[in-house]
């Protein structure tokens, strides 16, 4: 929309073209996503006097959003005076559910689409999933219904037709309240990924290097990918690719590795993010030592679903790493309902005996649970850990220094910061298996070398 300065002398200079723009028409989809600085420039733009900026705007602009713009704006989360320009020539077009009679034709539409591209013939929809995806509220509108579609084909792609017993619990079974992730075997969630690419700076925990990270968007099934910025080796953040867990998790290919991951997969893991490319330096900046800079990252990128679906890692039976004897470090899971970590460990004062349990519901308790929950390292181990080429970057704001019997530098968090930032360190270790799991962690007094030593264990066992 907005030309800088010196494209917009340049386009003044063109005789041959002196307003381009004048039979463009520009469509800004999700315009409640623009930051506040676009939305006041944009506002300025449409309703000042002629300027070379306006000048060089289409003769036509549309905005639409999914969202309620006036709440939004009553909200300041979106400009007022912005929404008054628009206000007069405004399209409402009906939701799926004030239009339940136009579903049946979409649906039609959609399989026919569908059998074209990918060659079996179009599926019957017998009358009672019919009336049930008719009767279904559809709060993400056309989009939802058609990855609903798509996830029945992925299941059976060659029926003839499709029946209730197809269709997701969550549409066929509809809850009157807010729905939390019901966890049951059949269980389907689409691929997320961001909607703009975002930017972080910060310096690494073991390297001291200043670094940053950038957070780009990917098409369904690219899986997490780590860029190496200075080499361009590509890596995807998956079990096979982990090179080291000595105080942190690496990842490695080719001549390039990122280290000190764990902090950053762990908010792609809560938030349920399955298509990303992070592109960093030799490491993930520590921030303040948590994973809270990287969920307002996440959450300022804007979550996108798609069109695809996945299945969570379901598991059967109890998988244990490590020895079990009393005072060994150890690390279990086993079936369960939901996704739990419980995590137990015993240290020098001031840290003693504690123990912490997460369960996760969404990605706001694990926001508000874990994510806050820093590093934290002994004095008497600094410096054998700097000798080793380790915690160079460690200083008084990016962890929590302990000495004497108590805690140097800082406030805790929570009475019990230390357990849950262990839990934080699990939960992204675990998600180099690729998708979410589902089951019940057990871990006592575990690290890095155990968290991975179970994922081999659950890889070659065919998890």
């Amino acid at each position: 929309l907005f030309l800088s300065n010196k494209e917009a002398t340049r386009e003044k200079g063109n005789d041959s073209n002196p307003n381009p723009t004048t039979s463009q028409v520009i469509y800004l989809d999700n315009v409640d996503a623009l930051n506040q600085t676009l939305q006041k420039k944009l506002f300025a733009s449409l309703s000042s006097d002629e300027t070379e900026e306006q000048r060089l705007l289409p003769s036509r602009l549309y905005i639409s959003s999914s969202k309620n713009l006036d709440e939004l704006s009553k909200q300041n989360l979106f400009s007022l005076d912005l929404l008054k320009i628009f206000s007069n020539t405004t399209i409402s077009v009906p939701s799926l559910r004030e239009n339940p009679t136009i579903i049946p034709v979409l649906i039609r539409n959609h399989l026919e689409k569908v059998s074209q591209k990918d060659g079996p013939p179009s599926p019957e929809v017998d009358s009672v999933a019919l009336e049930t995806l008719c009767r279904y509220h559809w709060p993400e509108n056309i989009r939802e219904l058609h990855s609903v579609l798509d996830r029945i084909l992925a299941v059976a792609p060659s029926q003839n037709s499709i029946t209730l017993s197809q269709i997701p619990p969550e549409i066929s079974q509809p809850k009157t309240q807010p729905r939390k992730i019901k966890f049951n075997k059949f269980n389907y969630f689409q691929q997320r990924t961001l909607k703009r690419s975002v930017v972080l700076y910060g310096s690494g925990l073991h390297k001291g290097l200043k670094t940053g990270l950038i957070l780009q968007p990917l098409p369904p099934e690219s899986g997490i990918i780590f860029s190496h910025i200075s080499s361009e080796q590509t890596i995807p953040a998956l079990l096979e690719n982990i090179i080291s867990t000595n105080y942190s998790t690496t990842l490695h290919k080719g001549r390039a590795s990122v280290a000190t991951i764990e902090h950053i997969m762990a908010v792609l893991h809560m938030y349920r993010i399955t298509n990303l490319l992070v592109k960093v330096g030799d490491e993930v900046p520590v921030m303040d030592g948590s994973s809270k800079d990287f969920c307002e990252l996440i959450e300022d990128g804007g979550i996108e679903e798609q069109d695809e679906s996945y299945q969570e890692l379901i598991i059967d039976k109890k998988y244990t790493f490590g020895s079990q004897k009393k005072g060994a470090p150890y690390i279990s899971i086993e079936p369960s309902d939901t996704f739990k970590v419980s995590y137990h460990m015993e240290y020098p004062a001031p840290i003693g005996t504690m123990d912490h349990t997460f369960e996760y519901v969404d990605s706001e308790n694990f926001k508000k649970e874990i994510a806050p929950a820093r590093t934290f390292g002994f004095m008497e181990d600094i410096a054998q850990l700097t000798k080793m080429g380790f915690a160079s970057g460690g200083n008084l704001d990016n962890f929590i220094l302990l000495g004497d019997g108590k805690v140097i530098n800082t406030e805790l968090r929570f009475e019990n910061e230390f357990p849950r930032h262990k839990i934080l360190d699990v939960l992204g270790d675990f998600y180099l298996l690729g998708k979410p799991i589902r089951g019940h962690i057990r871990a006592n007094k575990s690290g890095h070398t155990q968290n991975i030593g179970l994922l081999k264990t659950l890889v070659n066992a065919g998890i």
